[in-house]
């Protein structure tokens, strides 16, 4: 439960989203899964990056004491969720890219863990709030229809 406390919620849903939303575009350009995986991961640290530049940014204050690597730090690790988040999708695209999967059985196999991922996120996040019963399903529900939107998103791409 400790723990539970700490991890943030939306980081996790932020990271998901972000590493989908790169799936979504990376298959668009009907290279190989492995390129795919690459454009996923590259996309993953540059949001993760970017957070911890903003929170750093955010965190310095006049007259503050705290080194600045002391800064970049502990911003690194607050926004660790994001790279958490994102893990799964990631994962599956390297898993099925080293067994020589073909590019759209792992694009399809990835936008469906995304949008299981983005249920259990919700779910986490609507139990980290202290949400229970049938309202705890709507959170899990709206999560998994936004990764059912960047699943349309990369249907849509795909036409172009």
């Amino acid at each position: 439960h400790g723990h539970g406390r700490r991890l943030d919620s939306g980081g996790l849903l932020y990271g998901t989203i972000v590493s989908a939303a790169a799936l979504a575009v990376g298959a668009t350009r009907g290279d190989s899964a492995g390129g795919m995986f690459e454009t996923m991961v590259s996309t993953l640290l540059i949001y993760w990056f970017a957070h911890i530049y903003t929170a750093t940014v955010n965190a310095r204050q006049p007259g503050n004491t705290v080194p600045l690597y002391r800064l970049v730090a502990a911003a690194a690790r607050h926004e660790s969720s994001i790279l958490i988040g994102g893990l799964p999708a990631v994962l599956v695209v390297a898993i099925l890219s080293i067994a020589h999967i073909s590019l759209w059985v792992t694009v399809l196999s990835d936008a469906v863990t995304v949008i299981v991922v983005l249920a259990l996120d919700g779910l986490l996040a609507g139990l980290h709030a202290g949400t229970r019963g049938w309202r705890l399903g709507i959170e899990a529900g709206s999560a998994a229809v936004l990764g059912g939107l960047i699943a349309a998103l990369l249907v849509s791409l795909h036409r172009h």
